[in-house]
C-alpha cells in the first residue's frame, strides 16, 4: 500500500507541473487496474480481492 501511496503523490506533482500529461486510469477487473501515462502502464493487483 505505501508504493500505492508513494506513485498517486507523484502523480499529482506531475500534474501540477505538466498540465498537458494525460494521465488515463482504466479498471481491469475485481481487485485489478492499469494507470496509463504517456510512456508506461502500470497495472495494480490486490490479490485478496482478485482471489489469486
Amino acid at each position: 500500500m505505501i508504493i500505492f501511496d508513494i506513485t498517486f503523490r507523484h502523480l499529482s506533482v506531475l500534474a501540477q507541473r505538466e498540465p498537458d500529461v494525460r494521465l488515463g486510469v482504466t479498471s481491469e477487473g475485481p481487485g485489478e487496474f492499469t494507470i496509463d501515462l504517456p510512456w508506461c502502464s502500470i497495472t495494480f493487483t490486490d490479490r485478496r480481492t482478485a482471489g489469486a
